[in-house]
C-alpha cells in the first residue's frame, strides 16, 4: 500500500492533536530506574532521576538503546521527544523492525536526523518520521549530540486516527484531513498557528497516468507558499516543488517520479513554506490527481527597470521588461508598450515591443528600450502589457546618477583602502566562467552583479573587485580552491589574481573546497596538494597569513577523518604538512576547520591538530523546519552558535558571518529560503559578529570571513549587485572601519572599461558537428577523438561514453521529431536525455533506439511526441551515442524538426 501526504510543514513545532492515540511510551520519572535503557559508547555518566534520565556525553557518538517493543506502524504517527539540551546540537534517531543488518537492525536507511536545542527546562519536539520501510516497530536508538548534559523526560508514539469515509474517487479526486496544526472547522481545514500537517487517503488512483498535482484557490483566499516532494523508501528525501498557488484559479505540480507512489511506503508531501497564522482557512480539503495541468495561462512580471545596474547620465542605458510564464498554461504573443518617459530619450527603438512566440512553463522573455538622460534622477516608467486576456498596468522607478569626475580613463583607479583594526575576508566563489553558469539567475534579476553576467577569469574583472572590497574594509578574499588526487578545476579566478594590478591592496588564501567522494584523501595525497601550494600560491606575495603562517580553511573535515580513519592519522598528516613547509623555508600551514553549528565535533578538530575554527555557512540556524525563513531570525542563533563553539573548544576562531541563503536558482523553489535579506539586518549580523570579535582574544580575535563576495546562485552575497548595489559592502566599512566616511562609487563605464559580459548563446534546435565550440562536449568514454569534415568520430572506450548538449530554450511541443545522421561500426543502442524546467535528466525523459553496426551513415527519426515526458521548455540535452564498448562511432547531424 502507498500513501500520498499533504503536509503544510515537516519537523520541529507541531503538536499532536488531542484526537491521537499514544501507541508506545517511555516514561523517566521515577529516580534510579533507567528502564531498561542500555548505553552504548561515548556516554560518560548516567542517571535515572525523579526529573528525567541524565546523561552527561563525550566523544564523537554517543548511543542510548531504548527497551524492545513491537507495533504496527502507520504513516499517523508522530514522535514525541521530552528532552533538556545543554547546549545545541546534532543527534540522530534510528528505528528497526527486523534484525537482518549489520547492525543488529539498525541502519543510515531508517535514521532520523535531529537538531535539539539549547533550552532552559524541558522540551517538547514532534516528528513525523513516516517509519519508511518499516511494516512494523520493534526497537528505537536514540544519539544525543555529543559533548552535552542530555536529560531524557519521555518519548512517545502518538497515532492519529484516519476518517473510515475518506478515500479517492475513480477521477482522481481525495479528501484531506488534518493531523496537527489544524483543524476541521464547519467543513474548511483551519490553522491553529505554526507549522500543519495534512494527509489524504491511500493513493488507490493511478497516479502513473496522472502525473499532475492540482488543487483550486479561490480568489479571496490569502495565498501560502506550497511545497511538494515524493519521499521514497530507497532515499527517504524530499525532492521539493513548488505548488504555486493562482487564486482564483488551479494550481499544479508535475509530479516527478509519479509511478513511486505505487511502491510500498512512497509518500507524497506537500508542505507550506513558512508559519500559518492561527484562525487561517486552508482551502485544500480536496486535492486531485490529473493526466493534464489545468488553469488560466498568467504571465508573470519578473523584473521592469533598468537593464543594468546603477545607470549614468549620457550613457546609452535601456529600459528592460523581463517576463515569464509561471502558469501551467502556455501565454500566447504579448506586447508591451513603453509610455513617453518625462526626461529620458528612447534610442531608435518602437514603444511596441512584442514576445513574438508562446511562452510555455518556466520561459523568460525579455523586452528592451534603449533610453538615455541627460540629467541624474528618479524617472518614473510606465509599461502597459497586453495580450490575450492580458490587460496590466505597469509602474517602476529608474535611479539614474551622475558618473564621478577626475578619473584617468581606460584603467581601473588605484584602491585607496579603508583603514581598520580588523582583518575581514570573505569567501570567494569561481563558478561564473560561461554563460549557462550565469543563465540560472534570469529569474531572480536583483541579484545581477553591477558587472553583469561578467566574464570571470578577466585580470581587470579582479582589480574592480579588489577596489570595491579594498574600500570598504575587506582585507582578503579565500579562494573556493578545488584539487582532488592531483586534478584541479575552476582555478581561472585565483588565475586572474595572480596577474591582476592592483592585487597588492587585497590578500588572498585558499579554502579547500574537499566536498570530494569517497577515498579521494590519503597522506600521500595531504603531502601532494601542500607541495602545490608551496610550489603555487604559499610564496606569493599577498598571501593571507596568520602569525606569519599561510592559513588554508578545510571546506569538509569529516571527509578527511572518514577517508584517514579518524583524528590521529589525520593529526600526523597535518604534521607531516607542516614539516614539508619548514623543510622548504615556507611557514607552517595554518589549518582553519570549517566547522558545523554544533559542538559535536570539536574534541575530534583538537586531536586532528587543526589550529582555529571557523565555517562556510550556517543557514539553518532558527528555522525550526520550515524553508522560508526571514534573515533576521538568524541573527540570534548564528551569535549563540559562535559563543557554543567558543565554550566548547580551546582553538581560536575566525568568525564566520553570513551573506544570506536563496538557493532557489541551484535547487528550485523547494530550497531552503533565508528571506527578506535588507542591509540592516546584515549590518546588525556585523555588530553582534564585532561584539563577539571584541571579546576574544588570540591570534584570530580580529579575524571574521563572510560567505560570501559572488554566491548568487546561492543567495550569499555582498558583492556590489542590482537590488541593494554596495550597501552590504558599506554595511562592512561602517562597522569596522576607523573612518568609514562615505566610500566613493566607481564603476567601468566611468573610465570608458567594459562592459565584461558574456555573450549569450545563439539558441538553436540544429547541429552540424563542426567541432567542440559547437555546443556538444564529450565529459567521457571517448577515444580517438577527432572533428572533421563537420563530424565527430570517436571510439568508446567504455559502455557510457557521454556527449554533453548546448544550452538550449525550446518548446517541447513545437519539435515533436529528432533526427540523428550518425554512423557505428558495432550493432548496439544510443539515447538522448533532456531536461526541462520541471524535470531533470532521467531516465523517463529520455529516448532509447538501437544503432546499425554496418559503419553506414543513416539517419535516425525520433517520434518524441510519442513520449509523455516531452513536453514543457527544453533547457538541457545528453546524448549517449552508444553502449557498445569499442564501436567507433561519427555522428554527422543533430537537428529537432517540426516534422
Amino acid at each position: 500500500m502507498s500513501w500520498i501526504l499533504i503536509s503544510l510543514a515537516m519537523g520541529l513545532g507541531q503538536t499532536v492533536p488531542e484526537s491521537a492515540r499514544v501507541v508506545w511510551s517511555l516514561e523517566f520519572d521515577r529516580a534510579n530506574d533507567e528502564r531498561g535503557v542500555e548505553f552504548g559508547g561515548d556516554i560518560a555518566t548516567h542517571q535515572a532521576t525523579a526529573q528525567g534520565l541524565v546523561m552527561d556525553t563525550v566523544g564523537s557518538d554517543p548511543i542510548t538503546y531504548l527497551p524492545e517493543f513491537r507495533i504496527p506502524t502507520s504513516p499517523y504517527q508522530a514522535l514525541e521527544i521530552v528532552y533538556e539540551c545543554s547546549r545545541a546540537g546534532q543527534g540522530e534517531i534510528f528505528y528497526a523492525h527486523d534484525r537482518n543488518t549489520e547492525y543488529n537492525g539498525f541502519s543510515g536507511a531508517k535514521q532520523i536526523n535531529v537538531s535539539f536545542a539549547r533550552t532552559d527546562g524541558p522540551t517538547t519536539m514532534t516528528l513525523w518520521p513516516f517509519w519508511l520501510q518499516a511494516p512494523e516497530l520493534i526497537q528505537l536508538r536514540l544519539d544525543p549530540p555529543a559533548g552535552v548534559r542530555f536529560v531524557l523526560h519521555a518519548i512517545r508514539i502518538a497515532e492519529v486516527p484516519v476518517p473510515p469515509q475518506a478515500g479517492w474517487n475513480e477521477s482522481g479526486q481525495g479528501a484531506l484531513w488534518p493531523l496537527a496544526g489544524a483543524r476541521i472547522e464547519d467543513g474548511r481545514l483551519v490553522a491553529e498557528g505554526g507549522p500543519a500537517l495534512l494527509a489524504s487517503p491511500p493513493a488507490a488512483a493511478n497516479a502513473e497516468a496522472r502525473p499532475w498535482l492540482s488543487l483550486d484557490w479561490p480568489a479571496d483566499a490569502a495565498p501560502v507558499a506550497l511545497q511538494a516532494g515524493i519521499v521514497s523508501p530507497g532515499s527517504g528525501e524530499a525532492d521539493w516543488r513548488p505548488l504555486t498557488v493562482e487564486p482564483g484559479g488551479s494550481s499544479n505540480l508535475w509530479l516527478p517520479g509519479a509511478s513511486q507512489l505505487h511502491e510500498p511506503g512512497a509518500l507524497l508531501i506537500v508542505r507550506a513554506a513558512q508559519n500559518l497564522a492561527p484562525g487561517a482557512v486552508l482551502p485544500v480539503e480536496t486535492v486531485r490527481l490529473s493526466a493534464e495541468p489545468s488553469g488560466k495561462p498568467r504571465p508573470t512580471v519578473v523584473y521592469l527597470g533598468s537593464q543594468h545596474p546603477m545607470p549614468r547620465v549620457g550613457a546609452e542605458e535601456a529600459v528592460l521588461l523581463r517576463l515569464a510564464n509561471v502558469s501551467s498554461a502556455p501565454v500566447r504573443r504579448l506586447s508591451a508598450y513603453l509610455e513617453r518617459p518625462e526626461g529620458l530619450e528612447i534610442i531608435g527603438a518602437s514603444r511596441r515591443q512584442d514576445t513574438g512566440r508562446v511562452l510555455v512553463h518556466g520561459d523568460v522573455c525579455d523586452l528592451l528600450w534603449p533610453v538615455r538622460a541627460s540629467e541624474p534622477g528618479l524617472y518614473p516608467i510606465t509599461v502597459r502589457l497586453l495580450g490575450p486576456g492580458v490587460n496590466q498596468r505597469l509602474e517602476a522607478t529608474i535611479e539614474i546618477t551622475a558618473s564621478p569626475t577626475g578619473l584617468a580613463p581606460g584603467r581601473v583607479p588605484t584602491p585607496q583602502p579603508l583603514a581598520t583594526d580588523y582583518e575581514i575576508g570573505v569567501y570567494y566563489f569561481p563558478g561564473w566562467h560561461s554563460y549557462r553558469a550565469w543563465e540560472v539567475l534570469d529569474l531572480f534579476p536583483e541579484r545581477t552583479p553591477v558587472l553583469g553576467y561578467y566574464r570571470e577569469g578577466m585580470p581587470e574583472i579582479v582589480d574592480w573587485q579588489i577596489l570595491w572590497a579594498a574600500e570598504r574594509g575587506v582585507r582578503f578574499f579565500a579562494y573556493d580552491w578545488y584539487w582532488d588526487r592531483g586534478t584541479q578545476s575552476l582555478d581561472h579566478a585565483i588565475k586572474a589574481y595572480l596577474e591582476c594590478e592592483h592585487r597588492e591592496y587585497l590578500d588572498f588564501c585558499l579554502l579547500w573546497a574537499n566536498h570530494n567522494g569517497p577515498g579521494s584523501h590519503s597522506r600521500e595525497d595531504l603531502l601532494a596538494v601542500t607541495q602545490f601550494w608551496i610550489d603555487n600560491y604559499f610564496q606569493e606575495p599577498g598571501y593571507y597569513t596568520v602569525d606569519g603562517r599561510p592559513v588554508v580553511i578545510i571546506f569538509n573535515p569529516s571527509g578527511i577523518w572518514s577517508d584517514m580513519g579518524g583524528p590521529e592519522p589525520v593529526a600526523e598528516a597535518f604534521q607531516a604538512m607542516r614539516d614539508l613547509c619548514e623543510s622548504q623555508g615556507v611557514p607552517p600551514v595554518y589549518l582553519v576547520a570549517c566547522s558545523p553549528p554544533v559542538t559535536t565535533w570539536h574534541d575530534q578538530f583538537e586531536a586532528s591538530g587543526y589550529d582555529a575554527l571557523s565555517a562556510y555557512n550556517w543557514p539553518g540556524l532558527g528555522t525550526d523546519g520550515l524553508r522560508d525563513v526571514p534573515f533576521r531570525d538568524l541573527l540570534a542563533p548564528h551569535a549563540e552558535a559562535w559563543r557554543d563553539m567558543d565554550e566548547a573548544s580551546d582553538l581560536p576562531i575566525m568568525t564566520p558571518i553570513s551573506g544570506g541563503w536563496d538557493s532557489r536558482p541551484w535547487h528550485g523553489d523547494g530550497a531552503l529560503v533565508r528571506s527578506d535579506r535588507k542591509p540592516e539586518f546584515f549590518e546588525q549580523h556585523l555588530r553582534d559578529a564585532k561584539d563577539f570579535m571584541d571579546r576574544q582574544d588570540g591570534p584570530l580575535a580580529r579575524v571574521a570571513i563572510v560567505e560570501a563576495w559572488n554566491e548568487w546562485g546561492e543567495g550569499s552575497y555582498v558583492g556590489p549587485h542590482r537590488e541593494y548595489g554596495f550597501e552590504y559592502l558599506d554595511a562592512i566599512a561602517r562597522v569596522f572601519g576607523r573612518d568609514p566616511g562615505g566610500a566613493r562609487i566607481v564603476l567601468p563605464k566611468d573610465v570608458g572599461l567594459g562592459p565584461y559580459d558574456l555573450p549569450a548563446p545563439v539558441i538553436t534546435t540544429e547541429w552540424l558537428m563542426d567541432g567542440p565550440d559547437g555546443g556538444w562536449t564529450p565529459s567521457g568514454g571517448f577515444g580517438d577523438v577527432s572533428w572533421e569534415d563537420g563530424r565527430l568520430s570517436f571510439v568508446a572506450l567504455g559502455s557510457d561514453p557521454i556527449l554533453q548538449g548546448p544550452s538550449v530554450r525550446f518548446a517541447a511541443e513545437e519539435y515533436p521529431v529528432l533526427r540523428i545522421v550518425m554512423s557505428s561500426d558495432r550493432d548496439g543502442s544510443a539515447q538522448m536525455f533532456w531536461r526541462t524546467v520541471v524535470e531533470p535528466v532521467s531516465e523517463p525523459n529520455s529516448y532509447s533506439f538501437d544503432l546499425v553496426g554496418d559503419g553506414e551513415l543513416r539517419e535516425y527519426v525520433l517520434p518524441l511526441a510519442d513520449k509523455p515526458t516531452w513536453s514543457g521548455l527544453v533547457r538541457g540535452l545528453r546524448f549517449d551515442p552508444t553502449g557498445t564498448p569499442g564501436a567507433h562511432i561519427v555522428i554527422d547531424s543533430i537537428r529537432f524538426t517540426t516534422e
